[in-house]
């Protein structure tokens, strides 16, 4: 359930950002921006001014329609140049 999501990312925020601490990246890249765990550890990244890229999983013009992206990384990888087609035409 979206709660156990939230619990575990809330369980491991200081360890998440002890080991941004130590390994000091400059860049974190993250599954589908659209989990509890993503969505922590890239509000840690962006409070250590850490850029974050979020992988698109599955591509947004699959068969159910358009797939939104909530959250706010930096960059947002997909999958081919439909992709890129799509939300430049909703604006995103």
């Amino acid at each position: 359930t979206i709660w156990n999501q939230i619990a575990i990312a809330v369980k491991y925020y200081d360890i998440v950002s002890s080991i941004f601490d130590i390994l000091k990246p400059s860049v974190v890249v993250l599954g589908f921006y659209a989990f509890a765990t993503e969505i922590m550890i890239s509000e840690i990244a962006r409070k250590k001014n850490i850029s974050t890229f979020s992988l698109l999983h599955g591509g947004i013009g699959h068969i159910h329609g358009v797939r939104g992206m909530v959250g706010r990384s930096d960059k947002i990888l997909v999958w081919n140049d439909l992709d890129i087609k799509i939300y430049n035409k909703i604006h995103f």
